[in-house]
């Protein structure tokens, strides 16, 4: 039966992926949202309070991909529940029986989680969808894992740890700072984790444990990617010790500095041996040996610059100023000039959890909770519809002719009005 998506417009490409939405619905929410049920049980309050916890879990599901509020989604799944049963127990003063729950117990469900509850839940759906892809060989084990920052503005009027300052909001100077991690495998990358960063809390030991968390999954990290924001040499020191690559730009710092002008004065090659050190909070200082790689920045060349450099057209400092540094720990045994030349290509990489977070954002529920572990729900379940939107994506391309590849390109719009589309085989 058809839903009044009347929050979102038909996509055009929502025919290519309908005939997979049944099982999609089925790998995200019959296979992820059973914990709720299977982990915590809450007990209801009143004589007819009967509803699980999964049809719970489906009315906020389904208010994130409909974009509209809890007590919308309350109301449309209920009385689609009642068109398609047309029987319903009604009571003496002449009111029916709810198929689907209030949004009093909405919200009663969703402040019982708490924040550690809600993060061990909702990691337990993303390792369920990263195991399960692993096991469709959608994904290889051997993945590489992007970090980066997430900021969500904030309105209220809370001070506490948990809400950070800026001056990159619109309207307010206030924001809840995220820091979410994802795997690349080929063209398909999935959102593996995310995490609150509270005022004064350091990353390195959450950036640790999630690594460590994706080898238990059974990857295997080839690199990671970073950006300037990871300057850590205890990061690096982590990374190195599980013998994985590391690929971020390098600050320039007065050393990085003298050597990009050795490099351009000739007197050493774009390759340098350069010990990076940090100091921590109880000032002893962290050092570790990595390597330097000199590149040009977009559309300048390295020869270009020399050239000009030696020609005396530039200065010595616009030189320096159109270079920049990678910084890696290993350097490849074969094909160095190759690696070399593609360093800024496998850099581009990072660029598809920024593409996340602009799809996620298109998700976006209506709801007015100043709860942290709330929010945090909304923010999980949209990486979850990203999740399955891949992996459906991956599935299309797999099983249709390569002279129809081309075609088979749908978006998350697409992807939620299916899922939509089929809410109707779980009520």
């Amino acid at each position: 039966m058809p839903l009044s998506t009347r929050w979102i417009p038909v996509p055009a490409s929502i025919d290519k992926i309908l005939p997979y939405s049944s099982e999609s619905w089925q790998f995200l929410l019959k296979n992820s949202l059973v914990d709720v049920n299977s982990t915590y049980v809450f007990r209801g309050r009143g004589k007819y309070r009967f509803h699980s916890n999964e049809k719970k879990a489906l009315v906020v599901f389904y208010s994130i991909l409909n974009h509209c509020s809890i007590t919308d989604a309350a109301e449309e799944l209920n009385g689609i529940a009642l068109m398609i049963k047309k029987t319903s127990h009604q009571f003496k003063d002449g009111r029916h029986r709810r198929y689907f729950p209030h949004q009093t117990d909405i919200n009663e469900f969703l402040r019982c989680f708490g924040v550690k509850r809600t993060f061990s839940l909702v990691q337990k759906m993303l390792d369920r969808q990263l195991k399960d892809a692993l096991q469709m060989k959608i994904i290889k084990p051997r993945v590489t894992v992007i970090f980066d920052f997430n900021e969500q503005a904030y309105y209220g009027k809370r001070s506490d740890k948990a809400i950070c300052g800026t001056n990159r909001q619109k309207g307010t100077q206030k924001m809840r700072h995220y820091m979410r991690y994802m795997v690349v495998s080929g063209a398909v990358h999935l959102f593996a984790g995310s995490c609150l960063i509270q005022v004064g809390q350091s990353k390195i030991p959450i950036v640790q444990e999630s690594l460590e968390h994706l080898i238990q999954l059974g990857f295997e990290i080839d690199k990671v990617l970073w950006d300037r924001e990871f300057y850590r040499a205890e990061l690096i020191d982590s990374v190195k010790s599980i013998g994985s690559q590391v690929l971020m730009p390098a600050k320039k710092y007065k050393r990085v500095r003298e050597l990009m002008n050795a490099y351009l004065d000739n007197k050493h090659g774009r390759i340098f041996h350069y010990r990076f050190s940090t100091n921590t909070s109880n000032k002893k200082g962290v050092s570790t040996w990595t390597w330097l790689v000199i590149t040009a920045k977009t559309p300048d060349t390295l020869s270009a610059i020399k050239t000009a450099y030696r020609r005396k057209q530039i200065s010595l400092e616009e030189a320096a100023a159109r270079l920049y540094a990678f910084m890696v720990v290993r350097l490849p045994h074969t094909n160095l000039d190759h690696w070399k030349r593609n360093l800024s290509s496998e850099y581009k990489h990072r660029w598809l959890i920024e593409a996340g977070f602009r799809d996620t954002s298109k998700l976006t529920p209506r709801w007015r909770t100043n709860l942290d572990h709330e929010r945090e729900i909304g923010e999980f379940f949209r990486m979850l519809v990203f999740n399955a939107w891949q992996i459906t994506q991956d599935f299309l391309l797999k099983t249709t002719s390569t002279k129809r590849q081309f075609r088979i390109r749908t978006s998350v719009d697409a992807m939620r009005y299916s899922l939509l589309q089929n809410v109707t085989t779980y009520i």
